[in-house]
């Protein structure tokens, strides 16, 4: 290692008469029989080399079982491994919930319903469902999330494909990237591909973009949401009004609707700052001619109040709370009427 860090050390680039010095960071990790895999052994190697860059970045760091941070690093490659399972052996679940219509319906009929899939991890040794907050934080650390955003793409599509009865009951389903995943030059060309190689129409799947200080190039990622819109998907920016550059975002990104951020929701109707804020938020969309989604959307007071202000659909446990994608699932949704 030492002899490597050395010879980098001698190196320079020379370029346009400019000359770069290179720096280099080596992480050892110790091979034994605890280790069983290749992922287990690079994901510990990303581990040492990130905490050896939070702690000024060493030149040659090496894994030990003795630091005292040796139970969190354990726990974090861990998860990282499971993860890395989970999208090998297919230990993810997709759940959906419905979002529904705030607009009046006086003859009750059942219209084809919208619904956001939503990703969880099935734990087989505990046999029990994990949310995302468990095992998110993990997928971002190691850069999963683009592997998990896939599987969620091709899984949806792939029920929609086995169920083509359902089509008609179905107006669209909203499927969540990650900025990682907006980042990959080749996102377009494959939902392209799943799309084709299940033979569905593009209009049923709603791309929901997170606003996010991670979009360092808009400009691309404004490229890349066009593309995928230009093959008749919808483009919804989610949460939007906590995010750190919500107004540029319309003014940048292709967008079909608008998402509010349910932080804003949960209390407009006890903190007066949270309605204008809701309000001011439906008042621009209305301007773009685009609709509005609530979140959060957890009593029927707020309901009410979302309808009264103009928002187009509401989403939250006052309406549904989500559960596994089944064919069962979407018959019953739909048989529901909607009502605020």
């Amino acid at each position: 290692a030492h002899l490597i860090y050395q010879q980098f050390s001698e190196f320079s680039f020379e370029w346009d008469e400019r000359s770069f010095n290179v720096g280099v960071s080596i992480a050892i990790v110790p091979f034994n029989l605890d280790i069983y895999s290749f992922d287990q052994l690079l994901i510990m190697a990303d581990e040492v080399m990130y905490l050896a860059k939070k702690e000024g970045g060493k030149a040659i760091s090496t894994y030990n079982e003795n630091t005292p941070l040796a139970v969190v690093n354990r726990t974090r490659i861990n998860w990282a491994l499971r993860l890395v399972d989970a999208l090998k052996f297919d230990h993810f679940r997709i759940f959906v919930q419905k979002i529904n219509s705030l607009k009046d319906n006086p003859l009750g009929l059942h219209e084809p319903i919208k619904m956001e899939a939503l990703v969880r991890l099935y734990d087989a040794s505990n046999d029990q469902i994990l949310t995302p907050d468990q095992f998110m934080p993990s997928a971002e650390r190691f850069h999963l999330t683009p592997n998990i955003d896939r599987w969620m793409i091709e899984h949806v599509c792939l029920f929609l494909h086995d169920h083509p009865s359902l089509h008609q009951q179905i107006s669209s389903i909203s499927i969540n990237l990650s900025a990682l995943t907006l980042g990959e030059p080749d996102l377009c060309q494959y939902i392209a591909n799943v799309l084709n190689k299940y033979q569905l129409p593009a209009k049923l799947l709603v791309f929901e973009i997170t606003e996010t200080e991670r979009f360092v190039n808009i400009e691309s990622a404004a490229n890349i949401l066009l593309d995928i819109s230009h093959l008749g998907c919808q483009i919804s920016i989610d949460d939007f009004g906590s995010g750190y550059a919500s107004f540029n975002y319309l003014r940048e990104l292709p967008f079909d609707q608008i998402k509010i951020d349910g932080v804003f929701i949960r209390d407009m109707e006890h903190i007066e700052a949270n309605y204008e804020m809701v309000r001011s938020i439906v008042d621009i969309a209305a301007k773009l001619n685009k609709p509005v989604v609530a979140e959060f959307v957890e009593r029927e007071s707020i309901a009410t109040l979302l309808k009264s202000i103009g928002v187009h659909w509401g989403q939250g446990y006052h309406f549904h709370r989500p559960e596994l994608l089944t064919p069962a699932c979407i018959e019953r949704l739909f048989q529901i009427k909607e009502v605020v």
